[in-house]
């Protein structure tokens, strides 16, 4: 096993989501992926900085849109400065690139779905 991070939106369908997302997979359970990552700990632990008073045992953590940009700009600071990538498990090549580019518009498009959904279920899951 390793790490494996993501981003979920629970109780909806695809077709309820933004057209313009592309899926990291082509299956939906109670919840639709919007984002995953693989044993990417740099990010990870930025990400959960933001989260000062979590649980040591919290696997769950309910994004709302001040937490959706801050993810983004994250992500967005990687693609502006591949100097800053700190994943041992994956190269920086145009892969990693193009996967960086269509989660910040995953992210980009769950924002702006979110602002007429405020009550949506959208979580960061962090499972190791």
């Amino acid at each position: 096993m390793g790490l494996d991070n993501g981003i979920i939106v629970k109780d909806v369908v695809r077709e309820q989501l933004p057209r313009w997302i592309h899926y990291p997979f082509n299956m939906d359970y109670d919840y639709v992926d919007i984002c995953y990552w693989r044993k990417w700990w740099g990010l990870r632990n930025k990400f959960l900085r933001t989260y000062p008073n979590r649980d040591a045992n919290q696997y769950e953590f309910r994004m709302h849109r001040v937490k959706i940009k801050v993810l983004r700009s994250l992500l967005i600071d990687y693609l502006l400065h591949p100097s800053h990538w700190d994943n041992d498990y994956w190269e920086y090549d145009k892969y990693i690139r193009r996967g960086l580019i269509q989660q910040i518009w995953n992210l980009y498009w769950l924002e702006f779905w979110y602002k007429r959904h405020p009550d949506a279920k959208i979580i960061f899951y962090d499972s190791y």
